[in-house]
């Protein structure tokens, strides 16, 4: 029965084929064990090479170094072939600021690649079953995953986008625990236990321990629930991804060096979903769902043209007809502009493509008192205060305070920024209206509390900011 269900799984996605050259991952756990198992006897009928490639993490010291003799055992009973890898996951998390469990997935993987490339493999057979992908569902539901997060351990997938790579499988995906280990029972089959896997140290370690053992109390079926959800989703997913795709193609004008352009009324033509997924996909990822979601306003939005900042190196500038997405490099940056503000009158700044205008009038009975923090590209002064005082329009210099509409004391424009989620590529384009030396608007995002409208008020400084793009 267990031999019959895991041949259909590999049929099912075409997982082995006669003459592959597989790596299998050998940890020494029960999963591992059994896989490496059922390979080695299906070696020679369906002309197999094998190899079995362990990674000692050196987190758990004198067992660590256990299994490494035990799987240099198991290896040598079965004549295949061992590579064993040795590295400190705790220093490399360290040093890159990663949880353990990431570091240790991404040496892991690292281990694979380079040792797949030395054998010249095709696959990196992994004993991934079926507990461990409802596990993995509702890890990604607690972290909030999209839809593509629930479709959880695809059974197969490439090592990375190259097409040249290996391809990864998980012919045990569609097992249960205990299915595996009733078949190593069978077979008299032993096998290393994790230590760590018994604590509810690390999240996957809880929603095991702890999470899906009360949710059994609710629904004693909820695993096999979870691996149906998968699959479900991750049909619905591969169909998606290839409908998008196709969308792109159609979508897509033209792209270059850093750039692409993309035909804006068939975009706005496409279901919101599917408008997700495209700019997910040509973004390659970089961007999360807030930056979704400020894409959709920009291309709903009336205006012709307007840009924004999407993260450290993206960009995306809206035209009449088309939407360009590129690297933030496309744009002047980091250029210092100061030049004295024209009251009444324009004020150019070309490196950060827009103007000031500025307009005097008298305070009239239907003029609402200003709320300082509601305006964007537009503010309103006391002039009697401030004409007076040269006026300047400047950007960014380290150091810069101003003192926020409302609050008692400074804040650094540098917080400012960070606070207002301003990437860094946009900082230098931020207009700065200052009063001799005292900044008294961050151009359209906040005012100063200097010069403000009250019942006093008799004339007015209007400031609008009108942007070339």
């Amino acid at each position: 029965m267990f031999i019959e269900k895991l041949k259909k799984t590999i049929m099912k996605y075409k997982m082995i084929e006669k003459k592959d050259k597989i790596i299998v991952g050998l940890s020494g756990g029960p999963d591992s064990v059994c896989l490496a198992h059922v390979l080695s006897e299906w070696k020679e009928k369906l002309h197999l090479k094998l190899y079995f490639a362990h990674f000692n993490h050196c987190l758990r010291g004198e067992e660590s170094e256990k299994e490494v003799l035990w799987v240099k055992k198991f290896a040598q009973k079965l004549k295949i072939p061992l590579i064993i890898k040795k590295k400190n996951v705790f220093a490399f998390s360290k040093k890159n600021k990663l949880g353990k469990e990431e570091a240790a997935r991404i040496l892991r993987y690292n281990f694979f690649e380079e040792l797949s490339k030395k054998k010249k493999a095709n696959k990196i057979a992994l004993g991934h079953n079926a507990d461990d992908q409802a596990e993995t569902i509702l890890m990604w539901l607690i972290r909030g995953a999209g839809k593509a997060g629930f479709s959880g351990i695809p059974p197969k997938r490439l090592l990375s986008l190259n097409e040249k790579k290996p391809m990864i499988i998980r012919p045990l995906i569609e097992i249960k625990r205990k299915e595996i280990e009733a078949y190593l029972r069978k077979k008299s089959l032993y096998y290393c236990i994790d230590s760590s896997n018994l604590k509810p140290v690390y999240l996957r370690n809880k929603i095991r321990l702890e999470l899906l053992p009360y949710l059994g109390k609710y629904n004693p079926r909820i695993r096999e629930h979870l691996i149906h959800w998968a699959e479900i989703f991750r049909e619905e997913e591969l169909y998606l991804q290839g409908v998008t795709d196709k969308l792109i193609k159609e979508a897509v004008i033209k792209k270059k060096k850093g750039e692409i352009l993309l035909d804006l009324k068939k975009i706005l033509g496409y279901n919101t979903s599917l408008q997700r997924r495209i700019f997910l996909k040509v973004l390659k990822k970089k961007v999360n769902f807030e930056n979704i979601e400020l894409i959709l306003d920009l291309i709903r939005k009336p205006v012709r043209e307007k840009q924004i900042f999407l993260a450290e190196d993206l960009w995306i500038k809206k035209e009449k007809k088309t939407l360009i997405i590129g690297e933030s490099k496309g744009f002047i940056r980091n250029k210092e502009f100061c030049c004295k503000l024209k009251v009444p009158g324009e004020t150019k700044i070309t490196s950060a493509r827009c103007s000031l205008i500025v307009r005097i009038y008298p305070l009239k009975n239907n003029i609402p008192i200003f709320i300082g923090r509601k305006e964007k590209d537009f503010c309103l002064f006391d002039w009697d205060i401030l004409r007076k005082k040269e006026l300047w329009v400047r950007n960014r210099k380290e150091g810069d305070r101003f003192r926020p509409f409302g609050m008692q004391g400074t804040k650094k424009i540098k917080d400012f920024f960070i606070d207002e989620k301003i990437f860094s590529g946009e900082k230098d384009l931020i207009p700065l209206l200052v009063a001799e030396k005292e900044i008294i608007w961050v151009g359209g995002l906040r005012r100063a509390d200097k010069a403000k409208i009250t019942k006093k008020t008799k004339n007015i400084m209007e400031v609008k900011i009108k942007r070339w793009i």
